[in-house]
């Protein structure tokens, strides 16, 4: 819920400062803050989850590994501890759909993008497909970021390539 008011100009000021209303209209408006959070019922791998109401969920401008490739358990395992059994704030860009019918979103908790923090911590690579564009700075500052500190698939001596690609 979200409290919305508005107040009349007249204001008595009393001893040390303080200030008294003389008159406050608040409401609840019903839906406007909770409207865009969704709790997570699983994640399916190191970019997608479903949340609750069945829909799947693709993160925006980012690609993890795939299960049974180098780093695709490890991406998924960074992906529940970040979002697993919470509520995520999920953002729209211009393009609702990818083209699997999957909701392409940027994912929030607690002010924290978590397509940002994956790329963050070396497990998610910059993938954008314009318009869905917004993040794309800060994802490639964050990218890297990671290259330079070898996290992730960014390390040394990762699985057989030794680049760190991204399948």
């Amino acid at each position: 819920f979200i409290l919305r008011g508005t107040y009349t100009e007249s204001l008595q000021p009393l001893t040390n400062g303080v200030i008294q209303l003389e008159s406050i209209d608040l409401r609840v408006e019903e839906g406007e803050q909770e409207d865009n959070y969704f709790s997570v019922k699983r994640v399916i791998d190191g970019d997608t989850i479903e949340i609750t109401d069945g829909t799947r969920v693709r993160y925006t401008g980012i690609d993890t590994p795939e299960a049974g490739n180098c780093w695709g358990e490890e991406a998924k395992m960074v992906n529940e501890s970040l979002v697993s059994g919470k509520k995520v704030k999920l953002e729209d860009d211009i393009e609702k759909l990818d083209k699997y019918s999957r909701r392409l979103a940027y994912a929030w908790i607690d002010g924290q993008l978590v397509n940002e923090e994956l790329v963050k911590r070396g497990i998610a690579t910059v993938t954008t497909y314009p318009p869905n564009v917004k993040y794309v700075d800060r994802y490639i500052q964050a990218q890297q970021e990671a290259k330079a500190n070898k996290l992730g698939i960014w390390g040394d001596n990762v699985c057989s390539d030794n680049k760190g690609n991204v399948e």
